[in-house]
């Protein structure tokens, strides 16, 4: 099995649906924050292959879940620039932007940065 396949069958609920107990929901976290980790590391994978769209959509995923993911925001900027768009980084550091915002966190400036070098 891939991890494309493994990640899929992931989609179709939460670890032990229907069940809760501490060591449950502690387990349920712990295979969340795995399942997240993989899927980055699928879209790192993708992205690096060429397989941009394949890349985007893993990485997008992560970000739905963990709007903080400084490394998925690193990689969704790299994605933009991969398309050959200066207005496509621009409007992803918009997003990133808006997103911090809504946390109550101010950028990185490591993703500050990266959107630089993409647009050197």
């Amino acid at each position: 099995m891939t991890l494309t396949e493994a990640l899929a069958r992931s989609d179709r609920g939460p670890y032990l649906a229907g069940l809760t107990s501490n060591w449950v929901d502690a387990r349920r976290a712990e295979v969340y924050e795995r399942l997240l980790r993989a899927r980055l590391d699928l879209a790192r994978t993708a992205y690096r292959l060429g397989r941009y769209w394949e890349s985007s959509t893993a990485v997008d995923v992560v970000l739905r879940h963990e709007a903080y993911h400084e490394d998925a925001w690193l990689l969704r900027l790299s994605l933009a620039q991969a398309s050959g768009s200066d207005d496509g980084v621009l409007a992803t550091y918009q997003r990133y932007l808006a997103a911090m915002r809504d946390l109550g966190v101010p950028p990185s400036p490591v993703v500050q940065r990266h959107v630089s070098r993409l647009r050197a």
